[in-house]
């Protein structure tokens, strides 16, 4: 055994319940397998447990034996209920069993309580609602009770029937009832769908039920930000469209909207996602579905915005908020926050701000009701993380920085797995820009492992791309920093993610000028300019000015890189990106000192300077602090 072992020797423990017997039987296999093997082995666990070693001490066989002697004494009506129950994954109700038994209610709740007190079934009450579960070994045992009894495809099918049923219960419940209450009565929900998506699965003849099933999942996926799974379900259940003779119906348009929603995710903003977008979008006008109207306009903005088109997604956007407006006002702040995450991309950033604190001061009981991921993820939690690049770019880097640490933690408890990524992708910039460099690479890291966890393959170039900038920042500008910004670039262009990308291209220009590669880095900080001109990437391009007047400097045009910074600094009061008018000042303050314009460099950098009230100890404005204090005591010799 050595460390790395220990995460699937707990994982066992807890497999088994902490039973003893049972971990010292699988402990037996530990010479001829691994315990990460040996997990793996455990969904069949009891051939598992009954081969032990030659030899084995007989009290490594008592827990199969204890097992045998405990089911040999029960009647023939509590053996039928306990090999029937065996095919729930998890807890269950009384409403369950009944449903997956032969026997009334009456009969199912006593027999219950009877295995109950024989410890064969462990009852839970804490909820207010009686629940009951059986350990994972006695479960064991009695499924493969229930395969030796020959009942086991019709218990499966009840169970598969059930599982559909309570789905569609709760999708009726969806609308009424407060998020986190709904998702705290149907969670347990989720291993059950996956066991009978299992067993459907294998039987053609049970395509009614699978794409059933699969329908019925698709809130629960949602508000548990389970994207794979979707995606893979949804997928299979696509396929099976045409052979069941539903295509152009209400299970085409679901199908087509969460495929393009997952595909966008987990495989990238391919043009497939948005054709069966756009396909949903035709299904829903057809045959009237309003809510799946929103829905796809909201998914086709979340497309058009990710891949730079960012005109597009504000008619799409504004398109959503006409067709909310007659039929759904209370979904109006949903396309008020993706609105707003339109100007900020385009530069508009004042009205971007107005919006978010405008949204912010309202009445947001909608927020913390049933739609708090109604689109794929949390509406506060990603105003918050739009609202902190605002406040960064418009000189508040402290309030950004809180703002950005209030979406994560507001996102971290909730285990909702896109709504956290926002928030991590966008706490990644906030700490960067800010040289923050501790806290920036402790997010950076923690979205490199939560999207390899979660297969969001769309994002993890953001957090390879912030790993090798945060390096670059740090110092290192070797050739394998620069390598890992163009793989990182390289990997956004893969799956089309292209907002943001000039800023991206602007950051390796700069690299690429403290490396003296400055052919490269002029033809680089070209394209970005080009890039965000075509997009319309407004909020960036006062810092892309910026670096291509670093090039021109580092090319000894420094009355040509000067005139570029006035240019920067212009653009940015224009947007009212503060932050971007300081570095742009910083830079021309620092060319003008060099050129014995020292007195013109504090006037110009003074006031600049003045307009920001916070932040004073972040990178930026400690820069700007000391080029002052030397601008004060050079030239004529005197303080300010």
């Amino acid at each position: 055994m050595t460390d790395a072992d220990a995460p699937a020797v707990a994982e066992i423990c807890r497999r088994l319940d902490g039973n003893a017997l049972a971990i010292e039987l699988a402990a037996t296999q530990t010479a001829a397998f691994s315990p990460a093997r040996i997990l793996q082995m455990l969904d069949d666990r009891f051939r598992l447990l009954k081969l032990g070693p030659p030899g084995a001490p007989l009290r490594q066989q008592s827990l199969l034996a204890t097992l045998d002697w405990s089911y040999s004494l029960l009647s023939e009506r509590e053996a039928a209920l306990l090999r029937a129950i065996s095919v729930f994954a998890g807890v269950f109700s009384v409403d369950g069993a009944t449903a997956v038994s032969s026997g009334s209610p009456g009969e199912v709740l006593d027999t219950l309580a009877q295995l109950a007190a024989k410890s064969l079934l462990a009852m839970d009450a804490n909820t207010g609602v009686v629940t009951y579960r059986l350990l994972e070994t006695t479960r064991a045992y009695c499924l493969e009770r229930l395969r030796l009894s020959g009942e086991d495809q019709a218990v499966r099918c009840r169970h598969a029937e059930h599982v559909c049923a309570v789905l569609e219960q709760a999708a009726s419940e969806w609308s009424q009832r407060p998020a986190r209450e709904w998702g705290a009565a149907y969670g347990h929900v989720v291993d059950d769908l996956r066991v009978a998506l299992a067993w459907v699965g294998r039987d053609e003849a049970n395509r009614p039920l699978q794409i059933r099933l699969t329908v019925a999942g698709l809130l629960l996926w949602n508000h548990f930000s389970l994207i794979e799974e979707c995606h893979v379900h949804v997928s299979r259940a696509v396929e099976e469209l045409d052979a069941a003779g539903l295509a152009g119906t209400a299970f085409e348009m679901k199908f087509k909207l969460w495929l393009g929603g997952s595909t966008m995710i987990t495989r990238g903003l391919k043009p497939e996602a948005m054709d069966a977008l756009r396909r949903a979008w035709e299904i829903a006008n057809e045959i009237g579905d309003t809510d799946y109207r929103h829905r796809c306009l909201m998914l086709i903005a979340a497309y058009e915005l990710f891949t730079g088109e960012y005109d597009a997604g504000m008619r799409t956007i504004e398109t959503f908020a006409s067709v909310a407006a007659a039929d759904d006002p209370s979904i109006l702040p949903e396309g008020e926050v993706h609105l707003g995450i339109a100007e900020l991309f385009l530069g508009r950033l004042q009205n971007a701000q107005r919006r978010f604190e405008s949204l912010q001061q309202r009445d947001l009981r909608y927020f913390n009701g049933s739609y708090s991921v109604r689109y794929m993820a949390d509406i506060v939690v990603l105003l918050e993380c739009a609202l902190s690049q605002v406040q960064w770019l418009t000189g508040f880097p402290d309030a950004a920085a809180r703002t950005a640490t209030a979406a994560f933690e507001r996102a971290r408890p909730a285990h909702h797995h896109l709504s956290l990524n926002n928030a991590l992708t966008y706490s990644c910039p906030i700490f960067y820009w800010s040289g923050c460099n501790e806290e920036c690479g402790r997010y950076v890291e923690l979205l490199s492992e939560h999207v390899t966890r979660q297969g969001l393959i769309t994002r993890r170039p953001i957090a390879s791309f912030y790993r090798a900038a945060l390096a670059y920042t740090q110092g290192d500008t070797s050739s394998g920093t620069i390598d890992g910004l163009k793989r990182a670039i390289e990997e956004f262009r893969s799956v089309n993610y292209l907002a943001r990308m000039p800023y991206y291209l602007s950051v390796l220009a700069d690299a690429l000028v403290h490396r003296g590669q400055l052919g490269e880095a002029e033809t680089t900080i070209r394209t970005a300019l080009d890039i965000g001109r075509a997009q319309k990437e407004g909020w960036c391009l006062p810092e892309l000015l910026r670096i291509q007047a670093s090039i021109l400097t580092a090319q000894d045009q420094t009355d040509e890189a000067a005139a570029v910074l006035v240019e920067s600094m212009a653009l940015a009061r224009e947007i009212g990106a503060l932050s971007w008018r300081l570095r742009a000042a910083n830079d021309l303050a620092k060319l003008w000192r060099a050129r014995s314009r020292t007195d013109d460099a504090r006037k110009m950098l003074l006031p600049v300077y003045n307009e920001f009230t916070e932040g004073f100890e972040t990178r930026d404005l400690v820069v700007a602090a000391d080029l002052l204090a030397t601008l004060a005591c050079s030239g004529d010799g005197k303080a300010a």
